[in-house]
């Protein structure tokens, strides 16, 4: 297959077509995943970096790590993930009772990081650690992070994520081709699925002496 020829005009398509399809420009992770640019590298080899290319072409945000973009980008990610954790903990209290769902503890004794929620059971525990996925980039970065994190703990934990632009296909696509396998004790699931998955646990009962 003969390599194509990124001159200005393919490239400008490019942008043009992904702005068409997402409702903004890409950004350099988007770039790199986009079939119809070439990678951020070649870009910054010939024009000097994506953000003077975008001035060439004359696209009207240049600079999407500037402090106001990236404000509203972290922003808008930020209400997103605590809609998701809000109603994760509403489906775990709910199913398991307010006493049994504790929130930001410790997934070890000697661990600084903490699970979203560490849930008891009838027959054991769990932990749940929620995120909120822009795009597929941020989904394997934010997977790759909480393996470093959970790699060693005892307990089970589901990895919960929401995402417009990640589905059960994609992640399915992802464990399939991924280099070392996820640790046993690890679980993805969407918040949908994730809510099917607990009820498969049985909750404690407080037992309440007269």
């Amino acid at each position: 297959m003969p390599e194509i020829q990124w001159d200005d005009n393919r490239i400008r398509e490019g942008f043009v077509r992904f702005f068409s399809e997402f409702g903004r420009y890409p950004t350099v992770l988007d770039i790199d995943s986009y079939d119809y640019l070439p990678s951020s590298k070649q870009l910054q080899r010939k024009y000097g970096g994506v953000k003077k290319l975008r001035e060439l072409l004359g696209l009207d945000i240049t600079d999407f790590t500037s402090g106001e973009v990236r404000s509203q980008m972290v922003s808008r990610i930020g209400k997103r993930a605590l809609k998701v954790e809000n109603d994760v903990r509403n489906k775990l209290i709910a199913h398991f009772g307010e006493f049994f769902v504790h929130e930001q503890r410790p997934h070890k004794l000697d661990s600084r990081s903490r699970l979203d929620f560490f849930v008891y059971h009838r027959d054991g525990e769990f932990g749940v650690d929620v995120f909120y996925a822009e795009n597929r980039h941020s989904f394997v970065g934010c997977i790759n992070q909480k393996e470093r994190m959970y790699r060693d703990t005892k307990i089970e934990v589901f990895l919960v994520y929401e995402s417009e632009k990640v589905g059960p296909d994609d992640v399915d696509e992802f464990l399939m081709h991924k280099k070392h396998r996820l640790a046993a004790q690890l679980k993805i699931t969407d918040s949908i699925n994730f809510h099917k998955a607990i009820q498969e646990y049985h909750p404690l009962k407080i037992v309440r002496e007269d």
